[in-house]
């Protein structure tokens, strides 16, 4: 769906991990007037409330024990371990996070909307389809790189492994299915951090899904 005059449209942006989404997220916010919207941001914030830890603590029952880390606040790493290891509790942990961060999404949406010469909000949301979130964009962006590539990156990352990457890939919808899912493709397979600020608004680096 393109933009329409007078009206703001909400960009969903998805794809492997390591493919670049959040760099190409960031250029695509900038060229609409906005900021981005970061679900890996919020997704952390939500494991700092209060009620989401505790909650969290009660679902996942005795493989809870060691996660509370002695400054109160949840050991992400050994989560992450937990639930990507477990289909069970990996749904367990979404359906207390989520919530949160959807509602959070929709009040950042508003704001970002908010700002004078808006013309789009893009979120950055790795898990978009996952969560059944689709609804909540007009357009949908699939970033594109090869494997080769995005393990690289992804190994260049403090605490990453190839094993780590392939686990929580594994927890996800295919590549190929979200490909056939999204209205665009961005093929961001060479330099991650480009120097064109107005590449977003380049016809020739996107490709048309029809």
């Amino acid at each position: 769906m393109d933009e329409l005059p007078g009206r703001i449209s909400v960009w969903g942006v998805v794809g492997g991990i390591g493919s670049g989404k959040s760099h190409v997220a960031r250029k695509l916010a900038r060229a609409g007037g906005t900021c981005p919207i970061d679900a890996d941001k919020l997704g952390h914030e939500a494991l700092r409330q209060p009620e989401v830890k505790a909650e969290v603590i009660r679902r996942l029952g005795n493989f809870s024990k060691g996660l509370l880390q002695t400054d109160g606040e949840l050991n992400r790493q050994r989560l992450g371990e937990l639930v990507f290891s477990s289909p069970e509790l990996l749904a367990e942990l979404e359906a207390v996070t989520h919530p949160w961060i959807r509602q959070r999404i929709r009040e950042q949406v508003a704001i970002e909307k908010s700002r004078p010469g808006a013309r789009r909000v893009v979120l950055d949301v790795a898990l978009l389809l996952e969560a059944g979130w689709r609804d909540e964009v007009d357009r949908l962006i699939f970033v594109d790189a090869p494997d080769a590539v995005r393990l690289r990156r992804v190994l260049s990352r403090p605490g990453w492994t190839e094993k780590m990457w392939r686990l929580r890939e594994g927890a996800q919808i295919p590549l190929t299915n979200k490909r056939l899912m999204s209205d665009d493709v961005f093929n961001n397979s060479g330099e991650e951090h480009s120097s064109d600020d107005n590449f977003a608004e380049k016809d020739s680096l996107r490709e048309p899904m029809n």
